[in-house]
């Protein structure tokens, strides 16, 4: 079977696994339409509480980077661990490969990865 054939067969094979989702979904709506009223007043009871601990706990956490950043290492505590990471060091390959032919030294330094396949939606 060729490529495209088997694309195909792809394709058609997460269109049924899409049919089956949608078919669980629904029935799951049914399920929990007897329940919805009890549901929409448990969010209403703690959606305001949580929401509020959640941006206290964003706001923590964005205090904790920044001192962190600023003392340039990792600080540890009972349960969590704010990890320091170096900056990463990155290079403008471009301008590399074109001093590869006035140092041809530099292609010790280089290391070529593996291909890779995505598998995308066609347009």
């Amino acid at each position: 079977m060729d490529i495209i054939a088997k694309l195909e067969q792809l394709a058609e094979i997460q269109a049924q696994a899409d049919v089956l989702q949608i078919q669980k979904n629904e029935l799951r709506a049914k399920i929990l339409a007897t329940v919805q009223d009890e549901l929409d007043a448990l969010d209403v009871e703690f959606d305001g509480p949580l929401s509020q601990v959640q941006s206290r706990a964003a706001e923590l956490e964005a205090e904790i980077k920044a001192e962190v950043l600023a003392g340039g290492a990792s600080v540890k505590s009972t349960r969590l661990h704010a990890v320091y990471s170096k900056p990463r060091v990155s290079w403008e390959s471009g301008i590399l490969e074109g001093l590869l032919t006035v140092f041809p030294q530099i292609e010790k330094a280089r290391k070529l990865g593996q291909p890779s396949v995505a598998i995308r939606n066609a347009k």
